[in-house]
Protein backbone atom coordinates (compact mmCIF):
# COMPACT_ATOMS: atom_id res chain seq x y z
CA UNK A 1 0.00 0.00 0.00
CA UNK A 2 1.46 3.41 -0.94
CA UNK A 3 2.31 5.93 1.72
CA UNK A 4 -0.53 8.31 2.57
CA UNK A 5 0.26 12.00 2.06
CA UNK A 6 -1.51 14.79 3.91
CA UNK A 7 -1.05 18.55 3.55
CA UNK A 8 0.19 20.81 6.32
CA UNK A 9 -2.71 22.44 8.17
CA UNK A 10 -1.59 26.04 8.77
CA UNK A 11 -0.55 28.75 6.33
CA UNK A 12 2.24 30.07 8.55
CA UNK A 13 5.32 32.00 7.48
CA UNK A 14 7.46 29.00 8.46
CA UNK A 15 5.39 26.66 6.27
CA UNK A 16 5.43 29.08 3.34
CA UNK A 17 9.22 29.43 3.58
CA UNK A 18 9.56 25.68 2.98
CA UNK A 19 8.29 26.20 -0.57
CA UNK A 20 9.80 29.62 -1.33
CA UNK A 21 10.75 29.95 -5.03
CA UNK A 22 9.54 26.49 -6.00
CA UNK A 23 8.59 25.94 -9.61
CA UNK A 24 6.27 23.71 -11.61
CA UNK A 25 7.46 20.09 -11.68
CA UNK A 26 4.39 18.17 -12.87
CA UNK A 27 0.59 18.15 -13.24
CA UNK A 28 -2.13 15.97 -11.74
CA UNK A 29 -5.25 15.45 -13.86
CA UNK A 30 -8.89 14.41 -13.44
CA UNK A 31 -9.13 15.46 -9.79
CA UNK A 32 -11.95 17.72 -8.62
CA UNK A 33 -11.63 20.09 -5.68
CA UNK A 34 -13.66 17.61 -3.61
CA UNK A 35 -11.27 14.83 -4.61
CA UNK A 36 -8.29 16.95 -3.56
CA UNK A 37 -9.83 17.73 -0.16
CA UNK A 38 -10.68 14.05 0.38
CA UNK A 39 -7.11 13.03 -0.47
CA UNK A 40 -4.93 15.78 1.04
CA UNK A 41 -7.28 17.46 3.50
CA UNK A 42 -8.26 21.13 3.42
CA UNK A 43 -5.93 23.50 1.52
CA UNK A 44 -2.99 24.81 3.53
CA UNK A 45 -3.33 28.30 2.04
CA UNK A 46 -6.28 30.00 0.36
CA UNK A 47 -6.86 33.45 -1.09
CA UNK A 48 -8.63 34.35 2.17
CA UNK A 49 -5.31 33.99 4.04
CA UNK A 50 -3.99 36.98 2.11
CA UNK A 51 -0.76 35.05 1.54
CA UNK A 52 -1.41 34.22 -2.08
CA UNK A 53 -2.44 36.52 -4.89
CA UNK A 54 -5.96 35.45 -5.79
CA UNK A 55 -5.54 36.13 -9.52
CA UNK A 56 -2.77 33.50 -9.64
CA UNK A 57 -3.69 30.85 -7.06
CA UNK A 58 -6.90 30.33 -5.15
CA UNK A 59 -5.95 27.19 -3.19
CA UNK A 60 -2.61 25.62 -2.33
CA UNK A 61 -1.61 22.55 -0.38
CA UNK A 62 1.90 22.22 1.10
CA UNK A 63 2.64 18.49 1.21
CA UNK A 64 5.65 16.85 2.90
CA UNK A 65 7.03 14.08 0.67
CA UNK A 66 10.08 12.12 1.83
CA UNK A 67 11.77 15.05 3.58
CA UNK A 68 10.89 17.67 0.94
CA UNK A 69 7.91 20.00 0.67
CA UNK A 70 5.88 20.11 -2.52
CA UNK A 71 2.96 22.36 -3.39
CA UNK A 72 -0.23 21.39 -5.18
CA UNK A 73 -2.09 24.40 -6.53
CA UNK A 74 -4.40 25.80 -9.17
CA UNK A 75 -2.52 28.23 -11.40
CA UNK A 76 -4.61 31.04 -12.88
CA UNK A 77 -7.64 28.78 -13.03
CA UNK A 78 -10.71 30.99 -13.33
CA UNK A 79 -13.20 28.30 -12.30
CA UNK A 80 -11.26 26.48 -9.57
CA UNK A 81 -14.35 24.93 -8.00
CA UNK A 82 -14.67 22.81 -11.14
CA UNK A 83 -10.99 22.49 -12.06
CA UNK A 84 -9.63 19.04 -12.74
CA UNK A 85 -5.99 19.97 -13.38
CA UNK A 86 -3.60 20.77 -10.53
CA UNK A 87 0.03 21.88 -10.66
CA UNK A 88 2.66 20.23 -8.51
CA UNK A 89 5.51 22.52 -7.56
CA UNK A 90 8.86 21.91 -5.92
CA UNK A 91 12.57 22.42 -6.37
CA UNK A 92 14.32 20.85 -9.37
CA UNK A 93 15.86 18.19 -7.12
CA UNK A 94 12.31 17.10 -6.16
CA UNK A 95 11.14 16.08 -9.66
CA UNK A 96 11.06 12.35 -8.78
CA UNK A 97 9.11 13.14 -5.59
CA UNK A 98 6.65 15.22 -7.62
CA UNK A 99 6.08 12.22 -9.91
CA UNK A 100 5.51 10.04 -6.84
CA UNK A 101 2.94 12.53 -5.48
CA UNK A 102 1.24 12.72 -8.90
CA UNK A 103 0.97 8.92 -9.05
CA UNK A 104 -0.48 8.89 -5.53
CA UNK A 105 -3.05 11.61 -6.30
CA UNK A 106 -4.19 10.08 -9.58
CA UNK A 107 -4.47 6.57 -8.11
CA UNK A 108 -6.85 7.56 -5.30
CA UNK A 109 -10.59 6.85 -5.66
CA UNK A 110 -12.48 9.80 -7.17
CA UNK A 111 -15.97 11.06 -6.54
CA UNK A 112 -18.34 9.96 -9.26
CA UNK A 113 -20.18 12.48 -11.36
CA UNK A 114 -23.32 11.72 -13.32
CA UNK A 115 -22.81 11.12 -17.06
CA UNK A 116 -22.83 14.39 -18.97
CA UNK A 117 -22.01 16.43 -15.83
CA UNK A 118 -21.75 20.12 -16.69
CA UNK A 119 -20.76 22.84 -14.28
CA UNK A 120 -23.70 24.84 -12.96
CA UNK A 121 -21.58 27.96 -13.22
CA UNK A 122 -21.33 29.68 -16.60
CA UNK A 123 -17.87 29.70 -18.18
CA UNK A 124 -15.83 32.79 -17.40
CA UNK A 125 -14.67 34.88 -20.33
CA UNK A 126 -10.98 35.70 -19.67
CA UNK A 127 -11.33 38.88 -21.74
CA UNK A 128 -14.29 40.23 -19.80
CA UNK A 129 -13.33 42.93 -17.27
CA UNK A 130 -13.59 41.67 -13.70
CA UNK A 131 -14.01 43.40 -10.39
CA UNK A 132 -10.48 44.03 -9.00
CA UNK A 133 -11.74 43.02 -5.57
CA UNK A 134 -12.13 39.46 -6.88
CA UNK A 135 -8.43 39.28 -7.75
Amino acid sequence: MPKKYKALRKCTVKNREKTYLTTLQDHAYRLSLDDMIDILGPPTCTKEDGEIQAWQVKRRWIVPVDGSYLTVYDWKDMDVDFSEQWNIGGYDKDKAKAKKLKKYLESRPKKRRPPGFISARPPIDPYEPRDPLDW
